[in-house]
């Protein structure tokens, strides 16, 4: 064997076993195994996870927040004002190596998938999505970087998605992104919504590519834009083949019409990515129908968005933060409850960006991080450093932590 993680503990697996790596695949599951392997490590009863997958971020605009001054009031607009300053300054050599540093964040944190959303507006076209395209392939051997192209909501003064966004869209496919996203509830009218909505299907269907777009964004409960996506979808044959992000007015429906719209949901087989830090710290922004969705096994999953940027100043990359201010804005404070959390940021997330042999069995591949804590609520109330990060039975990142306390005891400073 090429690996083996000792004392491991499962979360559906009673006591402690020994996962053995054979040729970047998952060989054996089980206690004690006899044979020795060239890479050892010890778990020590940590929980062991596949690892990670991050949905929704904005890897292109990593770290705004070290690049101008603090903003005044913090007002969405101003911030959206203050970003876009900060992008005219920003040529593709400096945007690639913030996704470049924020994937080897995520990558430490046992992160090893990300769906990535860039930005292909008028001042950077397709800077940001040459630009992780090069990081996607000079990082390929520690993780997988699925692209999503965003043209801005009225980069023109032209109203709706223009001739120019659609080329931009366009090119941006050529090259290879994985999927095509946008805004639209953001357009002036209803039918100018519809109408992007349907070019979006049209280009996805042309170019075999995913829809990743962020909706209902909004506490209103006369927002509809969700429910037009779902009924494309079904209409066009895509099930399986469109996020949605944020969805906040779900949470504004009256019981019955959620309660419908949800159903919508689960026939078109949407999946529903909700984003806590940012939908909690945006004004008019709040978090979706979490506990209506859950129950309804409509596949839900946790982004983490922003990365020290203009719109959020927090975020580190461990899908673990979301989770854990999802458990407290939603609720879900039982052991059950933590495992469904834990779903959110590996099987669900998994699920929708399409990942084959993910998990821990025989045959599985072999992304695995090794935690210390021994429990989902334990992982989600701690959060230490991971003890160890495997991506395709490679060593790719690992983490120590030692802390002394106490007058006599030996401190290193």
């Amino acid at each position: 064997m090429d690996v083996i993680i000792r004392e491991a503990s499962l979360r559906d697996v009673d006591g402690t076993v020994d996962i053995g790596i054979t040729n970047n695949y998952i060989e054996n599951i089980r206690p004690n195994i006899g044979q020795t392997a060239s890479t050892e490590i010890d778990a020590a009863g940590g929980l062991v996870l596949p690892n990670f997958v991050d949905p929704h971020t904005h890897l292109d605009k990593a770290f705004f927040t070290e690049l101008a001054d603090p903003p005044e009031r913090g007002t969405l607009p101003e911030l959206i004002e203050l970003t876009g300053e900060i992008k005219k300054n920003l040529d593709e050599s400096a945007v690639r190596e913030r996704i470049e540093r924020a994937a080897r964040d995520a990558v430490a944190n046992g992160t090893t998938t990300i769906r990535t959303h860039l930005d292909i507006g008028d001042v950077w076209e397709q800077t940001s999505v040459r630009a992780a395209m090069d990081v996607k392939e000079s990082l390929a051997e520690i993780v997988d970087i699925q692209t999503t192209a965003v043209p801005l909501v009225r980069s023109s003064p032209e109203k709706g998605l223009t001739g120019t966004d659609i080329e931009r869209l366009e090119r941006a496919l050529e090259r290879g992104v994985d999927a095509i996203g946008g805004e639209p509830n953001k357009e002036d009218t209803d039918q100018l919504e519809k109408d992007a909505i349907d070019v979006y299907f049209d280009l996805a269907a042309t170019y075999d590519a995913d829809i990743d777009l962020h909706v209902d964004g909004l506490n209103s409960p006369t927002a509809r834009t969700a429910e037009y996506i779902a009924h494309k979808t079904i209409e066009k044959g895509m099930e399986g083949q469109v996020l949605i992000s944020h969805v906040s007015a779900l949470s504004y429906y009256d019981k019955w019409h959620r309660r419908d719209v949800i159903d919508l949901f689960e026939r078109a087989d949407l999946d529903i990515i909700t984003t806590p830090k940012e939908d909690q710290i945006v004004a008019d922004h709040d978090t979706t129908a979490v506990s209506e969705l859950l129950e309804a096994d409509v596949n839900l999953s946790i982004g983490h968005n922003n990365i020290a940027g203009t719109i959020s100043p927090y975020g580190s990359l461990d899908m673990l933060g979301p989770a854990w201010l999802l458990a407290h804005v939603a609720e879900m404070r039982t052991p059950t409850d933590a495992n469904t959390l834990i779903d959110t940021v590996t099987h669900n997330p998994a699920a929708a960006l399409g990942l084959e042999q993910y998990g821990i069995e025989t045959g599985s591949a072999a992304n695995l991080t090794v935690c210390v804590e021994e429990t989902p609520l334990e992982l989600l109330r701690t959060r230490l450093p991971r003890r160890a990060v495997l991506k395709d039975g490679s060593l790719v990142a690992s983490s120590s932590l030692s802390t002394a306390v106490g007058v006599n005891a030996t401190h290193t400073v």
